[in-house]
């Protein structure tokens, strides 16, 4: 049994050498923004490669003196479940639809921030983590923004 395991390993590896066939792993970013204390700013969650994805799960951890969420708005991906926890600086954004997205670049989700201080705060993706249309994870590597 291990025999034929290897063996399909291995056939799997060969078909993709010589196919010349890289599956990219969908990329979850937030860009750089700025603004002026007061100021709304709209920040996408744009997803990168995302031909199979079709729902997912997003933390973005924040400096909660600079900015606060507003509100989270939908992406291509329909209306997100979001968990605002502007005292802990924190949103928890999930989305969801039945079928795979099907192009390229797609928004997650967008969220309404308001700077309220002075300074600079990271928009760090501490978890980003995709489903296709059957459930199934997808490797994801993200970038997080400012």
């Amino acid at each position: 049994m291990r025999i034929f395991y290897i063996f399909l390993l291995v056939n799997i590896l060969t078909l993709s050498i010589v196919s010349g066939v890289v599956i990219a792993s969908p990329v979850v970013e937030i860009k750089n923004y700025r603004a002026k204390v007061g100021e709304l700013i709209e920040v996408p969650i744009v997803v990168n490669d995302a031909y199979n994805v079709a729902g997912g799960n997003v933390i973005v951890s924040f400096d909660n003196k600079i900015v606060e969420v507003k509100s989270v708005k939908s992406g291509d991906f329909g209306e997100p479940v979001a968990n605002v926890q502007n005292d802990k600086g924190v949103v928890n954004i999930a989305v969801a639809k039945a079928n795979s997205m099907g192009r390229d670049k797609a928004n997650l989700a967008v969220i309404v921030f308001k700077a309220i201080g002075i300074g600079k705060t990271t928009l760090d993706i501490s978890k980003a983590v995709l489903n296709d249309e059957n459930g199934n994870l997808i490797a994801v590597k993200a970038i997080s923004g400012s």
